[in-house]
């Protein structure tokens, strides 16, 4: 084995045997123990080895025998020395050996009952280890952002204070602020706190809905109507709806707060109402709703159709308060008899029907006017009626008495009413009841009226001169100066009482021409007259 190893000369390349070979091919010649013949060993050898000859290999090979004797001699001197150290060693563990054995086949049977149950505890603790795991980084993550999460716990409350002292605009940050945090950070305490911002969002609009519904300026209006855009609930045709809904809701509300002492009194109130609300609504409307330039051309169609829509919805919703104000002061005004009363509130009612609104294109002057003179032509024909009712109830209980020569006609050129008409009782108090009536009619009536007014008093005139004949043909000529005196009552009532109150109707609208006819009134005296005597016609 030397001279064939001298014989070769290896290279450094050379040098490096197979390791597992070298060791196999020693314990082969007796030269190691095969205990060795591993790869540790391999590795020790080839490492201590690896840059050795074969000469030096030789040496090392020997004092390694040496070695092993000298090991092999101490084991053994060792082994006599604790010879019953190494006895009573093997017998406990022979001992403990038994031992075991009986025992593993004593508990084996309630070891392999027991072991799935343990094996299932032991899965349960895992997953619930997993849980417990979570839930500790959760309240650890918590813990860490304890202060921030005071903060936000703090959101719904201060919205609440902002809703209440009336800071809509910030109730709407703390909103979004809240919704914000969720987004970035969804976790149930952030989706709880949602939960209430969503609900205290529905105070937030029944707030700003209660404001639209009382009157505000036109700022205010715009600042309330921009945050229910924000709020994000209506689109902008149900906003548009909901703005007028509420403007209807406060003039209901204003309407039912009115205290009902009389009708002219609740109606004035309700006029005032009307225009107040009416102009605001109007106004603030056509600002805030009114449509948007189109940004290009093919958007004019939409453009077109959105103002076509908020011009019906405004239109319809002043059609309906028109509507009911005209029902309201057509029941309102039949409780009301008096001229001087009706004229006043003609007259605010076109002030506020026509020039207050008219400043926002609304003149409701024609809508209105026919209610007033509707009632204003029921008043006065009530009225006049009423007056001839009483003259002719009094006419026949009443003595007329003597004539007294005057010498004069009566004059029925002025306003003031002839002397003659004083001398009869109830021709006179029938001259004032009318005269009463024209003066608070000329106050009210309007010009369009005047042919439907002439009518009611032409049929009154034409009663008091059925009452007179009628009075001439039941009256009993006892004596001549009875029917001098009757014959001249109807005289004064023909040619002073008709013709005078015939004027005054002139003079209440300016007629240039007679409206009604004195002599054709008159007319039905001049045969129904009782004939005077001979000294009543001297005297005459």
């Amino acid at each position: 084995m030397q001279m064939a190893a001298a014989s070769v000369s290896w290279d450094d390349e050379d040098r490096y045997l197979d390791n597992l070979s070298l060791v196999s091919f020693l314990v082969a010649e007796g030269k190691l123990d095969g205990r060795l013949a591993t790869d540790k060993c391999a590795q020790y050898l080839a490492k201590r080895t690896a840059r050795l000859d074969v000469d030096r290999l030789s040496l090392k090979l020997g004092a390694l025998q040496q070695k092993s004797v000298a090991i092999r001699e101490k084991r053994q001197a060792l082994a006599s020395t604790n010879y019953r150290t190494f006895t009573k060693t093997s017998e406990c563990v022979t001992a403990m050996q038994a031992q075991l054995a009986d025992m593993s086949s004593a508990r084996t049977p309630k070891l392999s009952n027991s072991l799935p149950l343990l094996a299932g505890g032991l899965n349960t603790f895992v997953e619930c280890g997993g849980t417990f795991l979570s839930r500790s980084k959760e309240k650890g993550k918590v813990l860490s952002n304890l202060q921030t999460l005071l903060e936000l716990l703090e959101i719904p409350q201060l919205m609440d204070t902002c809703i209440r002292s009336q800071a809509f605009a910030e109730a709407l940050q703390l909103d979004a602020f809240a919704r914000a945090q969720y987004a970035r950070h969804p976790c149930t305490i952030l989706e709880q706190i949602v939960g209430e911002v969503t609900q205290l969002e529905k105070v937030l609009q029944q707030n700003l809905e209660q404001c639209l519904c009382v009157q505000q300026s036109l700022l205010a209006s715009v600042k309330t109507v921009g945050l229910l855009k924000q709020l994000a609930v209506y689109d902008k045709h149900e906003l548009a709806v909901t703005f007028l809904t509420c403007k209807n809701n406060g003039i209901q509300s204003a309407l039912s707060a009115i205290v009902e002492i009389s009708a002219f009194s609740y109606l004035s109130k309700v006029i005032e109402v009307f225009r107040s609300f009416v102009l605001d609504c109007v106004t603030q409307y056509r600002v805030l709703f009114s449509p948007e330039t189109p940004a290009s051309p093919n958007s004019n169609a939409n453009a077109d159709t959105d103002q076509d829509d908020v011009g019906l919805l405004l239109h319809s919703w002043v059609t309906f308060q028109v509507t009911f104000l005209s029902e309201t002061m057509l029941t309102q005004l039949q409780r009301i008899s008096e001229l001087p009363l009706l004229s006043t509130l003609a007259d605010q009612c076109m002030y506020a029907a026509g020039v207050s609104l008219s400043h926002v294109g609304l003149d409701l002057r024609g809508l209105l006017l026919p209610i007033f003179t509707q009632r204003i032509l029921a008043v006065f024909t009530g009225s006049v009626n009423a007056a001839v009712t009483a003259f002719a109830q009094d006419l026949p209980k009443y003595s007329i008495p003597p004539m007294v020569t005057t010498g004069t006609a009566p004059d029925t050129s002025g306003t003031a009413p002839p002397a003659e008409i004083a001398r009869y009782l109830p021709m006179a108090m029938f001259a004032n009841k009318l005269l009463t009536i024209l003066n608070l009619l000329r106050c009210v009536a309007p010009p369009t009226l005047k042919r439907q007014l002439a009518a009611p008093l032409e049929a009154v005139l034409s009663a008091g001169v059925a009452a007179v004949v009628r009075r001439c043909d039941a009256a009993a000529a006892d004596s001549i100066a009875d029917a001098d005196a009757l014959a001249d009552f109807v005289q004064v009532f023909a040619t002073a009482f008709v013709p005078h109150i015939c004027r005054c109707f002139d003079l209440v609208f300016q007629s240039p021409y007679p409206l009604l006819s004195p002599l054709q009134l008159a007319a039905p005296l001049t045969a129904a007259a009782p004939p005077r005597t001979v000294a009543a016609k001297e005297a005459n």
